[in-house]
């Protein structure tokens, strides 16, 4: 909706739930505990009583609205029996954070048609659901834009100890694009397409100060232990970085919205990325960039290298900045959830 309409919106909410609890998976994907994080804030700005509930969570402490988020992931993994009960996801919200086209999105769809509503990341998704009558919400949370905070061990770490020296002693996400020490960073995991992308684009990358992290996953990669500090290193890496990458795993035009609005967005870098499914409010050309994966070393050398292209990148800072601290926004979106939450309890009554 175009912004001068944001704060238009009315509080439709009724009946609300005394608590709510997000859950993740303790064994799952770093990101997943991430977005439950993420959807609990955006809960309590929305004035519900929220926590952050694990499979591990006792069942006498069962809040009155539960939200499973990746129900791919939580329902599969070990230590669910408290939770995988008919009569609890009946009256359950499913946070799907799976693309369509995948097997983990295929094995959570039993969970999602059995709940009383589904959040979602993608916002073209959202018919399919509505049309076999789930009650859908489209995930999309304000997004504060604040320094990356990182422990006295992340700066042990041999990922921080590589970056630029500049990197090393400050970080913020509002230094401007041209005084960052990085030129151009992302961080995935491997897919045939990302690793044809890299291939061709090495000797024109070899030119530049980057920080790739690109990886083949052999599960989830944990929030603990060996890989903790993956929770925080890529917003650190992109509030460092002129230009955060985003290269689809395969031919879907998903809008990742985690990869391409909190943790870059967020860090004030400037998004490249492959043409992305349309998004409500975060707009190619105002708020990120889009090209091919041919053409994009095309674009970035623009970017970083022309006049033009740095006062383009300064523009586009500008604006995300400009939409990130919009406060009826931030409002707007709050009584979303607010009124959304409303419409499931309601039923459940």
């Amino acid at each position: 909706k175009p912004l001068s309409d944001s704060g238009s919106k009315k509080d439709t909410s009724k009946a609300l739930p005394k608590t709510v609890g997000v859950f993740y998976h303790s064994e799952g994907n770093s990101f997943i505990k991430e977005l439950a994080e993420c959807l609990d804030e955006y809960l309590r700005n929305s004035g519900l009583n929220s926590r952050v509930m694990t499979e591990d969570t006792p069942e006498e402490d069962a809040p009155e609205l539960c939200i499973f988020c990746a129900p791919h992931e939580f329902f599969f993994l070990s230590g669910n029996e408290n939770w995988k009960k008919d009569e609890i996801i009946k009256r359950s919200i499913m946070f799907n954070t799976e693309q369509p086209q995948t097997l983990w999105f295929t094995r959570g769809i039993i969970y999602i048609m059995m709940s009383a509503g589904v959040m979602d990341l993608c916002y073209q998704n959202l018919k399919s659901f509505s049309d076999v009558g789930l009650n859908v919400f489209h995930f999309d949370p304000p997004v504060k834009i604040e320094a990356c905070e990182l422990s006295a061990a992340d700066k042990k770490h041999p990922l921080f100890r590589v970056l630029p020296e500049p990197a090393q002693k400050a970080s913020s996400p509002f230094t401007p694009i041209n005084e960052r020490s990085i030129d151009v960073s992302f961080f995935g995991n491997a897919s045939r397409k990302r690793e044809k992308f890299f291939s061709k684009a090495a000797a024109f990358l070899a030119d530049y100060q980057n920080f790739l992290y690109y990886r083949k996953a052999d599960g989830p990669i944990p929030s603990s232990g060996l890989y903790d500090i993956l929770s925080r290193m890529p917003r650190y890496v992109s509030e460092n970085s002129k230009i955060s990458l985003n290269v689809h795993r395969d031919d879907n035009c998903f809008f990742e919205w985690h990869r391409i609005v909190k943790q870059g967005m967020a860090s004030g870098s400037i998004i490249v990325t492959e043409e992305c499914f349309p998004h409500p409010l975060y707009k190619s050309g105002e708020h990120y960039l889009t090209e091919t994966p041919r053409h994009m070393p095309n674009l970035i050398e623009w970017l970083i290298r022309t006049e033009d292209g740095q006062k383009e990148a300064a523009r586009i800072q500008k604006n995300i900045f400009e939409v990130l601290q919009n406060e009826d926004i931030f409002n707007s979106k709050n009584l979303d959830l607010k009124n959304y939450i409303s419409s499931v309890w309601s039923n459940l009554k």
